[in-house]
């Protein structure tokens, strides 16, 4: 209610009263006109009915939503479900416009300050959390998981060169030099955008897997600069592959004038991404690097923001996007930023960073206790953790199968041995007898008994010497079964006793997949001989020291009962 309204008050209410009322209003108008003057996080967060209070106010900015609006048009914003219209606050044009994507709408003037706010606020936490401001000269969060939000990027890239240029060979830029990492996501989006995918096999260093910067100059001279079109790195990805070194490549970028996207997924929350992307900006060239909404900001999936040092390449982008598009992811991210606000933003990323610690301590005690080895990544890889998959308990799997066969093997001899003893005897027995009777005729049936028995004890050591073999060969195979069968179970063990996120790396299948033409040996390592099979977990933001512990007790559980 505005303040000529509440003054008409006073003629119903008690003047006091209304006083008292306008001081409360003014309260929620001063915190709406704070957010619009600064565009940034608030210090503290606002709780859900003051959002709630700014949505309907300016969702009441849109056509859709006027008292006397009558639309005549084929797109008018009808909403046929109360609750799906409530779900979105009445915001139903969406953004943009259908010749860009930022475009503001007639239509829509609530649901375009929706989306200036929100990439505003959006930019504010990223200074927040450690990104220099010469790296973020613009922002822009499209309705896009980060898979496809890469190919909208590499195809505006593509296409950005062609017209700056028409008489250039920008057509034969095709290929994509890609340093291997195994999310399937970041393959397809090249091959999506109709490139050509390069992999440069990632080499091993100790524990961590890293990037391999001279095998990526090799193939810049091989293939020619005229034919590349950018550099694909990745700086968030599972241990012990670490992030790429992004400051050395923007560094070959630079000196080849060879363009550079960074799949930034879930870089956003921490520093030191942070830090190299920021150095990399200012020492070399990033053209851009896209994070996912959801894996930062902890929204539902469907957003990604692209963002970088060239303004005018990030508002090509938002220009190539064909159509408007769909304001949910947006109202998503504007809503939590809210909610946060400055100081709820900085204590999860300091939470985060605190715990990367504790988890790091817990999983080595594990690892101590059930002869396991927590690979030594948390130097470069500030996110995921990985831990060996190795001896101690399948070994104890192997010793158990071992004597129970061994065992049955001596059974077996036993038994064979028995029937030899027998067979002597009535053997013996036979001699005997054929002694009492002839003289000569015992000669030749000893002669003929000692044969047999030496017969037949041939054929018992052969049958003991077979039934050895095949036991010893059972046991093989039941060994390297249950080993497998074992290890490749671990991760839906824990799933079934709701542990979700963590990835069991079996290397001992050696598996092969094949993702856009393109074969990868033990794919899921991010390189092709890993000496040891591993498990993977992440201290994401959000996550909880309850989390953390429950973890390590389902985990500690689980081995036992291996």
């Amino acid at each position: 209610m505005n303040l000529k309204n509440l003054e008409t008050c006073k003629g119903l209410i008690k003047g006091p009263y209304i006083d008292q009322a306008i001081q409360g209003t003014s309260q929620f108008n001063k915190l709406l006109e704070t957010l619009l003057i600064h565009k940034k996080l608030p210090n503290i967060g606002y709780n859900d009915k003051i959002i709630e209070l700014i949505l309907n106010e300016i969702s009441m900015m849109d056509s859709n939503n006027f008292i006397e609006n009558i639309g005549v048009g084929e797109r008018e914003g009808r909403v046929y479900s109360g609750l799906v219209e409530r779900r979105h606050y009445g915001f139903a044009h969406g953004i943009g416009r259908s010749g860009d994507i930022t475009e503001q709408q007639p239509k829509a003037a609530g649901s375009s300050l929706i989306q200036k706010l929100t990439h505003s606020l959006v930019l504010d936490a990223m200074k927040l959390a450690g990104l220099e401001q010469s790296s973020l000269s613009n922002c822009l969060l499209l309705p896009m998981a980060t898979g496809m939000t890469l190919t909208l990027t590499m195809l505006t890239l593509k296409s950005s060169l062609s017209n700056s240029n028409p008489n250039s060979n920008s057509n034969n830029k095709r290929y994509v030099l890609w340093p291997r990492i195994d999310q399937k996501s970041c393959l397809k989006s090249i091959i999506t955008a109709g490139l050509i995918p390069i992999v440069i096999p990632n080499q091993l260093e100790g524990d961590m897997i890293r990037t391999d910067l001279v095998a990526i100059e090799e193939k810049i001279k091989e293939l020619g600069v005229e034919n590349i079109l950018c550099v694909f790195s990745t700086t968030s990805c599972f241990a012990p592959r670490v992030p790429d070194n992004v400051i050395e490549i923007s560094e070959i970028c630079k000196r080849y004038n060879i363009a550079h996207i960074i799949n930034n997924a879930y870089g956003l929350q921490c520093s030191k991404i942070l830090h190299n992307i920021s150095q990399a900006c200012k020492l070399g060239r990033v053209d851009a690097f896209i994070q996912s909404t959801d894996k930062n900001f902890m929204v539902p999936v469907g957003g990604a923001i692209i963002s970088g040092p060239n303004k005018e390449f990030i508002d090509q982008i938002a220009r190539n996007y064909p159509g408007r598009a769909n304001s949910s992811p947006i109202l998503d991210v504007f809503i939590t930023l809210l909610s946060m606000g400055k100081q709820g933003w900085l204590n999860l990323l300091k939470e985060r960073k605190e715990l990367l610690i504790y988890f790091n301590d817990q999983l080595l005690k594990f690892a101590l206790e059930n002869n396991e080895k927590l690979l030594n990544t948390i130097g470069e890889n500030k996110i995921s953790f990985a831990l060996t998959l190795s001896s101690n308990n399948y070994n104890n799997i192997e010793e158990i199968n071992n004597n129970n066969n061994n065992n049955n093997n001596n059974n077996n001899n036993n038994n064979n041995n028995n029937n030899n003893n027998n067979n002597n005897n009535n053997n013996n027995n036979n001699n005997n007898n054929n002694n009492n009777n002839n003289n000569n005729n015992n000669n030749n049936n000893n002669n003929n008994n000692n044969n047999n028995n030496n017969n037949n004890n041939n054929n018992n050591n052969n049958n003991n010497n077979n039934n050895n073999n095949n036991n010893n060969n059972n046991n093989n195979n039941n060994n390297n079964n249950n080993k497998d069968k074992t290890l490749s179970m671990i991760g839906s063990k824990l799933f079934s006793r709701s542990c979700s996120g963590s990835r069991v790396i079996d290397l001992k299948s050696n598996k092969k997949q094949i993702i856009g033409g393109l074969e990868f040996n033990n794919y899921g390592s991010h390189i092709d001989n890993y000496p040891t099979s591993y498990l993977t977990v992440a201290c994401a933001i959000g996550i909880t020291k309850l989390e953390i512990d429950t973890f390590i007790q389902r985990l500690s559980k689980l081995y036992k009962q291996l």
